[in-house]
C-alpha cells in the first residue's frame, strides 16, 4: 500500500492495520540449521567430507548462493566449485522460490544461471524461462522493483509467444507480474492480470483447483486495497468455502483464508 504522504498513511492506518496483519509473512525462523527445503544442508565438507558442526562459533563455511553444502574452508570449496556450480543454481532458484532466509547472496548465482541458459538454450526455451522467473522473483523479494517489473514483462510475453496464453507457466508468469505491480501500489494495472489468469483457471484447471484458488484469493486481497469491499469478501468467502471442502479445517492455507476473511470481515465497515 502506498501513500502520498506521512499525514494520509497516519489517516488510513485505523481501516489498514487489520488487513495489513492479514497479508504480513511470518519472521524467518532463526534456529540452526537453515529451514528444511528441496535441499537440506549435508553437515560434511563438500569437498573432503570432513565432518562439520553447525553450532554458532564454528568456523565451517556455507556456500553464499545456495547455503545448502558446507566446507571446512575457502580452499575446499574453491576446489569443489566446478561439481557444485550447477547444483548451486537450481538450489538458489529453489531458495527464492521458497523464501527461505537473506536472499542478497544468492543474486550472483542466479544472475550466472539465466545468462548461461539464455546464451546455451535461447530465451524461448522453457529452462531460461524458469531462470528467468527466478531472477525476477528474487529482485521482487530484494524490492529492486522497476528492474523485476521489465524482466516480469519480458518473461511473460516470451511465455505467451512461446507457450500459449492458457499454458499454466504462462498463467504463473501473469500471476507474478500482478503480484509485482500490486506491491507497487498499481493496482489498477494488476486487477485485469489476475481476472485475467482467473478465467483461463477456471477454464484449464477447474475452480477447486490450489493455482485457481490462489489466484482468487490475490484479486480478493487486491479487490480489498481497491475499496470494492463488498465484492472482496465475497470472493474469500468463497475461496474459504472450497479450501474447508478441499483441504479440511486445520491446513495451513485454509487457516491463512479464515484469517484473512475474518479480519476483513470485522473492518468491513470501518
Amino acid at each position: 500500500m502506498l501513500y502520498c504522504n506521512e499525514k494520509c498513511q497516519k489517516n488510513h492506518w485505523g481501516v489498514h492495520k487489520g488487513p495489513c496483519k492479514a497479508t504480513r509473512p511470518a519472521p524467518p525462523a532463526k534456529s540452526a540449521p537453515p529451514p528444511a527445503g528441496p535441499f537440506v544442508l549435508d553437515l560434511h565438507c563438500g569437498h573432503c567430507g570432513k565432518e562439520l558442526f553447525n553450532t554458532p562459533g564454528s568456523t565451517d563455511k556455507r556456500c553464499g548462493g545456495c547455503i545448502r553444502v558446507g566446507y571446512c574452508g575457502k580452499e575446499c570449496q574453491k576446489a569443489h566449485w566446478p561439481a557444485h556450480k550447477a547444483a548451486c543454481a537450481e538450489a538458489a532458484v529453489a531458495r527464492v522460490w521458497a523464501g527461505e532466509g537473506e536472499l542478497e547472496e544468492a543474486e550472483g548465482v542466479l544472475k550466472r544461471a539465466m545468462v548461461k541458459t539464455q546464451r546455451e538454450l535461447g530465451e524461448e526455451h522453457v529452462k531460461t524461462l524458469g531462470h528467468m522467473s527466478a531472477y525476477a522473483e528474487f529482485l521482487r523479494k530484494v524490492a529492486r522493483f522497476a528492474e523485476a517489473e521489465v524482466l516480469s514483462r519480458k518473461v511473460l510475453a516470451l511465455s505467451r509467444r512461446t507457450l500459449g496464453d492458457e499454458h499454466p507457466d504462462t498463467l504463473t508468469s501473469i500471476n507474478n507480474l500482478a503480484l509485482l505491480l500490486r506491491e507497487q501500489g498499481k493496482l489498477g494495472e494488476a486487477e485485469p492480470l489476475y481476472r485475467t489468469a482467473l478465467a483461463a483457471q477456471r477454464r484449464t484447471l477447474g475452480d477447486e483447483h490450489p493455482s485457481t484458488l490462489d489466484t482468487i484469493y490475490s484479486l480478493g486481497l487486491l479487490l480489498w486495497a481497491q475499496g470494492s469491499k463488498a465484492e472482496a469478501l465475497e470472493m474469500l468467502r468463497k475461496e474459504l468455502e472450497v479450501r474447508r471442502r478441499v483441504l479440511g479445517e486445520d491446513h495451513p492455507h485454509t487457516q491463512r483464508s479464515l484469517r484473512a476473511y475474518m479480519l476483513y470481515r470485522e473492518n468491513e465497515n470501518l
